[in-house]
């Protein structure tokens, strides 16, 4: 067994965690509590929970990857909606651009274009099968769009169903176990893609578990999971992966005047697979913002 990359934490990384953390941990707990689809920052939280959006609410989404900034020639950032159709039933959808940084061989704003795609649906089916339970099923579609940098998409086509579940510990409530199933069908494309250390090309099942520890608007999360391409892949390689990570709202004092919500996330992601052993750290930003609320150019209540 060998690592493949040392664990590193770029210097905006440690900058970030000392700027953020300032007073989060000591967050009141009267505070909204952040919602399952936000909780859900991928490369920190990566879990479908089975809570879905508000009925009605329409999210604007921002999801700059600042990790780039250290591993590629180019910056890729998330942009997209979402939308709560019903009480139960929410769909996602968003697209990756990217452009050079210009702190490696790209120059700034150097080939921007559009990376990838992505659709989802996820519908609560409360209490299926397994009394005290909540649980939901999701369904997703990704694919690139056009030829763009290998560095930027995997390449492939992604067509996955998620069925999750999760309860809180009764003994302690803020506590929330959780587990899911998840098959990935992969399609292949003609487009050359960069995967990560241990990301399977093939068709693949997955089990993870993990837990939720909820204290005010900061969320300290455990994911553990394996992955397997033997079931409906053609090959037969396994991966088992941990992550233990953070993620909460930065503090209104932090966000510049913004009346969106700023969820940051910072996690040690661990796998062990067909690349050998992994360790990175992941330092990611997500910002939403109420898409009706933007339009109207109204303020957020002081309540």
């Amino acid at each position: 067994m060998f690592i493949n990359r040392p664990c590193r934490l770029p210097v905006f990384g440690l900058f970030f965690l000392w700027l953020f953390l300032d007073g989060v941990v000591s967050a009141q707990e009267s505070e909204k509590k952040i919602s399952d689809t936000a909780l859900r920052v991928p490369g920190i939280f990566n879990s479908v929970l089975p809570g879905t959006e508000e009925k009605n609410k329409l999210k604007f989404i921002l999801h700059p990857h600042l990790g780039d900034i250290s591993k590629r020639d180019y910056i890729r950032t998330d942009v997209g909606l979402s939308y709560g159709l019903s009480e139960q039933w929410d769909v996602m959808t968003k697209t990756r651009f990217y452009f050079g940084h210009g702190l490696k061989d790209a120059s700034f704003g150097s080939d921007l274009g559009l990376a990838d795609y992505e659709i989802e649906t996820k519908y609560r089916i409360g209490e299926f099968l397994l009394p005290d339970w909540e649980s939901a099923i999701s369904l997703a579609y990704a694919s690139p769009i056009g030829t763009p940098e290998p560095a930027v998409t995997d390449g492939l086509v992604h067509r996955a169903l998620t069925l999750s579940y999760a309860r809180p510990l009764e003994l302690h409530p803020n506590v929330r176990i959780f587990w899911g199933l998840t098959t990935d069908i992969i399609g292949q494309t003609d487009v050359i893609g960069r995967l990560d250390d241990n990301d399977l090309r093939d068709s693949n099942q997955k089990f993870s578990g993990g837990f939720v520890y909820t204290q005010g608007t900061t969320n300290y999360t455990f994911e553990a999971g394996y992955s397997t391409t033997r079931i409906w892949g053609s090959t037969r390689e396994d991966v088992y992966s941990i992550r233990p990570g953070i993620v909460f709202r930065v503090p209104p004092r932090y966000t510049l005047g913004s009346e969106g919500e700023w969820i940051f996330g910072a996690a040690i992601p661990v796998s062990y697979g067909p690349d050998g052993i992994d360790v990175g750290v992941a330092v990611k930003l997500r910002l939403d913002f109420d898409f009706k609320r933007m339009i109207r150019g109204e303020k957020k209540s002081s309540n």
